[in-house]
């Protein structure tokens, strides 16, 4: 089955068209038949694709009716043949395996090879080590086997069109003319009988692929998947987490972090939800593994950028480095946000959170990256980074317009230093009011219900009078102490005055007082204007404020 699937260098789409024309698939397609009556939301999309003036995008219109089964078998080949983490750290020392990663990384880097390739040979490699293979003979065993692991992903996942050389000749020239290619085609054909030849399995890189879909090609676009792939290739060097979760669920939390960092809108959260679910149907709750995933992710993510270069783990250094590129839309230098979100999709309050937190962290720490490079058109490069952060959100545009930000970009450089200083008192103020709204609410819950000292409320209209109304209350939750209350509506006349003594279960009169007490309130707002609210305290002071009246009774 692995080897009818396709190969984890290749696109996603040419994973789902060689599985779709397997024997496999076509002995069970009168079995799925049921299934994809009502096709999905990503066929739909491929369906959609034929009439495009594109050739490319007719091909892949072709898909629209095997996309849904063929994912889900992705996924169960993937599950197949999962090494065990724990199998792994026996067979493959962590050490060993992170000075693997880093040479791969900067290698295939000088290379030029996909990363498609990156996440086909450490697959390759951790389930050879994962086996539990015979012991390496002789000096530099681990070595053939690297660049054995190298070879098979070149053969079965790189067009020949694409390597500059031949593949003799590439692979010697990583090993730099040290091992000759003889002994790395023995290795090869060793670790092929290991894994009894099932080498072409799919690889998280292809799952966030096809989870990437419908997301758009724009430059916001391209800018979330940028740090998507950050994160999924961080995420190589924590076996264990790597390892933890099926490589659909990983790339889907990868996806989402990157979706809720870049404060994507909630339809991108769902066409996620939707085509992980084509993945992984037989899932329960995947809401639930994606939040559980996503929150192991976010740890790693800022235990490894948080600290220093001197104290980053050398992958994490390396995979920094070349994520800090221009082309890649420096997704490393995004900062990681406060707390990974508690749901899929993000709550309102979750989103509410998570701007009040690092909206003006954010745009301080871009301008602290400005001021500690050396670029000579900083100016240019600090206004597309702020770009899409002063268009998410008018505060920090309303500072930013201060300093000379006018359409989308700085008119004149600006003082770095003097806006640091204006974002971080804003920040500050608004940290102050949000500390004081939620200081007043919590004094005025803990108010809510027992002893009240006495007050004296006078609501005055704007025409009329009416005579002061007296009300003492008692209630089971607490001792309410006298409150004498002066209502003026707008109706004209005087009323006499009333002294009405409210009890649970004393004196009839109150009921009949009720309907009375109702029917002048409804007066009240029925005014549909401004009213004065009074309030004495014991102690004599008053305070005013007004209230606007907006409804209107019948």
């Amino acid at each position: 089955m692995a080897g009818e699937v396709g190969s984890d260098a290749m696109s996603w789409q040419e994973c789902v068209a060689a599985f779709a024309s397997s024997p496999s698939w076509r002995a069970s397609r009168n079995v799925l038949l049921p299934e994809r009556e009502k096709s999905s939301s990503l066929s739909r999309f491929f369906a959609a694709l034929q009439d495009c003036a594109s050739p490319e995008a007719r091909t892949d219109a072709t898909l629209a009716d095997v996309v849904d089964s063929a994912l889900r078998s992705l996924h169960e080949v993937s599950q197949r043949h999962m090494p065990s983490a724990q199998m792994l750290a026996e067979g493959f020392a962590p050490a060993s395996r992170q000075e693997m990663l880093v040479w791969l990384l900067q290698a295939f880097d000088v290379m030029h090879f996909s990363d498609n390739l990156l996440f086909d040979t450490s697959l390759l490699l951790d389930r050879y080590y994962a086996s539990q293979p015979p012991p390496e003979e002789g000096v530099g065993g681990a070595q053939r086997k690297l660049l054995a692991a190298v070879c098979t992903a070149l053969k079965t996942g790189s067009p020949v069109e694409q390597l500059q050389c031949p593949l003799r000749q590439v692979v010697t020239h990583l090993g730099r003319d040290q091992v000759p290619f003889d002994a790395v085609l023995v290795a090869e054909l060793a670790m092929l009988r290991q894994l009894r030849f099932q080498v072409s399995t799919p690889t998280a890189k292809d799952f966030l692929e096809a989870l990437t879909t419908r997301l758009g090609c724009d430059r916001v676009a391209s800018a979330c998947n940028s740090l998507a792939d950050f994160l999924l290739q961080l995420t190589l060097m924590d076996a264990s987490l790597f390892y933890r979760h099926p490589h659909a669920i990983l790339a889907a939390s990868a996806l989402t972090l990157a979706l809720f960092t870049t404060r994507a809108p909630t339809s991108s959260f769902t066409a996620v939800l939707e085509d992980l679910s084509l993945h992984c149907p037989d899932a329960v709750n995947h809401q639930g593994l994606l939040v559980q995933c996503i929150g192991a992710l976010h740890f790693l993510w800022v235990r490894s950028v948080s600290n220093g270069p001197e104290q980053q783990p050398q992958y994490a250094r390396v995979l920094v480095s070349k994520f800090a590129r221009q082309s890649l839309h420096s997704a490393s230098s995004v900062t990681p946000p406060p707390f990974p979100p508690t749901t899929v999709p993000p709550t309102v309050q979750s989103w509410t959170h998570q701007a009040a937190q690092d909206e003006f962290d954010e745009a301080i720490s871009l301008l602290h990256q400005s001021v500690s490079s050396e670029e000579p058109r900083w100016a240019t490069v600090l206004s597309e980074r702020m770009r899409g952060l002063a268009e998410s959100s008018w505060k920090v545009r309303w500072v930013l317009a201060r300093h000379g930000w006018n359409g989308g970009r700085f008119r004149v450089p600006p003082d770095r230093e003097q806006l640091i200083r204006d974002l971080t008192r804003s920040s500050r103020n608004r940290s102050e009011r949000i500390g004081a709204g939620r200081l007043s609410t919590g004094h005025a819950i803990s108010h809510g219900s027992g002893p009240r000292s006495p007050a004296a409320t006078t609501i005055s209209g704007s025409s009329g009078a009416r005579s002061p109304a007296r009300a003492t209350m008692s209630a089971s939750s607490g001792t309410r102490s006298p409150a004498t209350t002066t209502m003026s509506g707008s109706s004209g006349g005087s009323n006499s005055s009333t002294d009405v003594q409210h009890s649970h279960g004393v004196q009839p009169q109150s009921r009949q007082q009720r309907p009375r007490r109702a029917a002048s309130w409804c007066g009240q707002r029925s005014s549909g204007r401004a009213a004065c609210v009074i309030t004495r305290s014991p102690s004599g002071a008053r305070g005013v404020r007004t209230i606007r009246t907006s409804s209107r009774s019948p």
